[in-house]
């Protein structure tokens, strides 16, 4: 490091024939470019220039050593403006760590308007089923429901890692049109316990039957009748679609099936279980520019989600510091759904 510190010193002292001139060139003293070559030329072993009352002159190692350096100091100067240039643009490949849910929900469908901002940039989305930290799946960002536990995503000390809230993703009622034909529409939570529930069964196998509801501070707990049961998110929903009952899913679940009318939103008025959904990251990666382009896209992609609209939707103030040891709960299995906040 010593050598590449001395060469900008003998460079300009070889092509200006003088170290004050260099000196001058570089911000420098005579004496300090003299010393700088002089220290190089005890790293090398020979001398490069040949100093006399009348200035210097480059040896024949000199001359040869100094086409090598300018040629090297040229390609450091592209490479350092090449980097330069990286930093102020997006591009690149940028590795996605994802919750299926949102995923296929939204950011698959939306992902081509991304990439048409940046045309340098590549987006590799890695879909996970248990979260395996972001070390482990070689990404540069993740996008997950809940929080990361800090000893499973293996990017040094908590401190280290950014979990920025995104979205909360409250949970619908829904049931197809044709259930509510034949069995009538519920009004009311409790009135839900005269109705069939289609339940998702949590990673330690238990069903989630109790759904819990909020309004105007008003708390209602029913227990749902399920004889419909799945450890599946989508096949609770399909069921749904085909008539067999009631199902609550996160709202990115089920929205695309409102909007095509397979599915009807009961309980308009009454909140249920926001699931935070959060954008996490090295700290250090908020100055890289592909990572900002993808932070800004997903904000703008769940702007109707944000912690700041349910604030007004809802009248809460929606955490915006979210626990980092918490571990990161899959709505669509159920585990760690079902509370109001």
């Amino acid at each position: 490091m010593d050598l590449l510190r001395h060469l900008p010193a003998f460079v300009q002292a070889a092509e200006r024939g003088s170290f004050v001139a260099a000196g001058e060139a570089l911000g420098l003293t005579g004496s300090a470019v003299s010393k700088a070559v002089a220290l190089l030329e005890r790293d090398l072993g020979v001398p490069l220039f040949v100093r006399s009352t009348r200035g210097i002159t480059l040896t024949s190692d000199g001359r040869l050593f100094l086409e090598r350096c300018q040629t090297a100091l040229g390609e450091i100067g592209r490479a350092r403006e090449q980097m330069a240039g990286a930093r102020r643009e997006v591009r690149g490949v940028l590795r996605v760590l994802m919750h299926p849910l949102p995923g296929r929900a939204r950011v698959a469908a939306a992902l081509p308007g991304l990439l048409a901002r940046h045309p340098d940039l590549d987006v590799h989305t890695i879909f996970y089923e248990g979260y395996p930290g972001l070390e482990a799946a070689g990404a540069d960002i993740a996008l997950v429901f809940g929080e990361p536990d800090p000893q499973a995503t293996k990017a040094g000390p908590a401190s280290s890692l950014v979990v920025l809230p995104l979205a909360l993703t409250p949970q619908w009622t829904c049931a197809s049109p044709a259930y509510l034909a034949n069995h009538g529409t519920p009004h009311m939570p409790q009135d839900l316990q005269q109705h069939q529930g289609i339940a998702i069964v949590d990673h330690s196998g238990h069903a989630m039957t109790q759904w819990r509801y909020a309004n105007a501070g008003v708390q209602e707990v029913v227990n749902m009748r399920c004889r419909v049961q799945y450890n599946d998110g989508p096949a609770c929903r399909a069921a749904a679609v085909a008539g067999h009952g009631m199902v609550r899913l996160p709202q990115i679940a089920l929205e695309r099936h409102v909007a095509l009318g397979e599915l009807q939103r009961v309980l308009v008025d009454w909140y249920c279980a926001a699931e935070n959904l959060n954008l996490v990251y090295p700290a250090s990666a908020r100055r890289v520019p592909k990572v900002r382009a993808f932070i800004q896209f997903m904000q703008e992609l769940f702007a109707d989600l944000s912690p700041a609209q349910a604030k007004h939707l809802h009248g809460f103030e929606p955490p915006t510091s979210p626990p980092l040891r918490w571990k990161p709960r899959d709505p669509m299995s159920g585990q760690g759904a079902g509370e109001p906040r």
